[in-house]
């Protein structure tokens, strides 16, 4: 409809302000000059033009994230309209938000550059950790698997997940739940109802613990 396009537009409007004004924020890490230094700022500002995507994670290239909540130094992770773009936990939210509104859209190849995109932001913000806010991004790419009729990959993919998750949360955790439905979605699908009906009750079960 017209209004989900405009509301489409907003969003994305409001993206591309959100990286800009993180964008503008970076600033380089103070350091004491010398001769070799400035020599070397000399070369690095004229290979400047130079930087691609493809080379733009290399680690000299790494710029001091602007996160409040854990201020490391992460390398960008993508170019978004000539913006180099690093890991924050806002822009995470938002490739997210993104990632789905395209995915509702059917614009899959869209929402797949989306949710990786979230991912790689994530794991330079927790590197070789494994984090309930970083299964619920793959969550997503496991979801979108789906929507693109990959069934038995998206299947392993869940159940995958569901491993990590118990792994890191309780037994009555909402993110459980959300595994094991989606899990009993994809076994409908594939017309494995009598797997189904026994998961569906687990989740339903671990709804009412967790929301009554």
């Amino acid at each position: 409809t017209n209004e989900s396009l405009e509301r489409r537009t907003a969003f994305f409007d409001a993206y591309d302000l959100l990286v800009q004004e993180t964008a503008s924020k970076i600033v380089a890490a103070p350091t004491k000059k010398t001769k070799k230094t400035e020599d070397q700022d000399l070369e690095d500002s004229n290979a400047e033009d130079d930087i691609t995507i493809d080379n733009i994670e290399l680690e000299d290239q790494s710029l001091p994230s602007v996160s409040r909540f854990n201020p490391i130094v992460t390398p960008p992770i993508f170019v978004y309209k000539n913006i180099p773009v690093i890991s924050h936990p806002d822009i995470i939210e938002c490739l997210l938000t993104r990632g789905k509104i395209c995915a509702e859209m059917t614009e899959y190849s869209d929402a797949k550059e989306m949710f990786d995109a979230a991912l790689r932001m994530m794991s330079k913000l927790l590197p070789n950790k494994q984090s309930l806010r970083k299964l619920s991004i793959v969550f997503e790419q496991a979801n979108l698997t789906y929507l693109r009729g990959s069934f038995d990959e998206s299947k392993m993919m869940h159940t995958t997940i569901l491993q990590h998750r118990l792994q890191l949360c309780d037994e009555f955790h909402p993110d459980k739940a959300s595994s094991l439905y989606a899990l009993a979605v994809n076994g409908i699908t594939m017309c494995k109802y009598d797997d189904c009906t026994q998961i569906l009750a687990e989740t339903l079960k671990i709804r009412k613990k967790s929301f009554g």
